[in-house]
């Protein structure tokens, strides 16, 4: 990790906080929440300490925390909907989740609407009344990219959940692919650092077991595959390729380890 740019880190920071102090952040929809009245400043709070101790902010990261409203509203409203929320990958606070993937994503964009769409991008499935939240805060095209990587009907069984979310993403467009890469990038690392400490329990971190989590990761692969090849603009192209290409490095080297080697990874 690299410690080099901390007290520019924690200076930005600092901004944020006197920012969030002075009422950039105040909503008067979001404000009619008990739950918004009660934790706001100990949540922002959260990010802080997250963000400093982690020192995973690239310099166009520091620039939009420092100098964009919107970013700073939108960090302050991931961090209050998932409030005390814990990935189950890594036991990590959610709130790591969004600061890691950002810096994945901002090697290939620093487009606004997708940068919020990601901070935002499991409100609808995993906050409730979050689709009501998002609809009382942003605009529809937020709203559209959060709702293109979520899950629609949380009340199928799950395989018939993954495959219509497959289908779904086979024809995204590449905003979506570039924010459903990001968070599997992320996704796969914590799980493999999870491998290399105790890969004995990791199988039961599946909500249904390794098998089905292996067909998931191949046929991700494929439906990236499909879409991509709808992508007309060679720049956009290209910002999803860089991505892809780790997510498949990584899918290959996570069957590899999970095999003993007895696997290949061909996507």
């Amino acid at each position: 990790m690299n410690y080099t740019t901390q007290n520019e880190d924690i200076n930005t920071l600092k901004t944020m906080k006197e920012n969030f102090d002075h009422g950039y952040d105040k909503d008067p929809t979001l404000e009619e929440s008990n739950l918004f009245e009660r934790s706001r400043k100990e949540s922002i709070e959260s990010w802080y300490k997250s963000l400093e101790k982690n020192s995973m902010l690239e310099e166009k990261m520091r620039e939009l925390l420092s100098s964009n409203t919107e970013i700073q509203k939108t960090v302050n409203n991931a961090t209050l909907f998932h409030k005390d929320q814990i990935r189950k990958i890594d036991n990590i606070p959610y709130i790591e989740h969004p600061i890691a993937v950002w810096k994945i994503l901002s090697r290939v964009t620093q487009e606004i609407p997708v940068i919020e769409a990601w901070l935002l991008h499991d409100v609808i499935e995993d906050v409730k009344n979050g689709r009501t939240l998002l609809e009382r805060n942003y605009p529809r095209e937020i709203i559209d990219l959060v709702d293109s990587v979520s899950e629609q009907n949380k009340s199928l069984p799950r395989k018939e959940r993954k495959i219509a979310y497959l289908e779904h993403l086979s024809n995204a467009n590449y905003k979506t692919l570039l924010i459903s890469l990001a968070d599997r990038i992320h996704n796969l690392r914590s799980m493999i650092q999870s491998f290399e400490k105790y890969w004995e329990n990791i199988r039961e971190k599946f909500n249904a077991g390794y098998e089905q989590q292996k067909w998931f990761l191949l046929s991700y692969s494929r439906a990236i595959d499909n879409a991509m090849n709808k992508i007309e603009r060679d720049e956009q192209k290209m910002k999803v390729e860089v991505l892809y290409k780790e997510f498949k490095e990584m899918v290959a080297y996570f069957l590899e380890k999970t095999t003993n080697g007895e696997e290949n990874y061909t996507s």
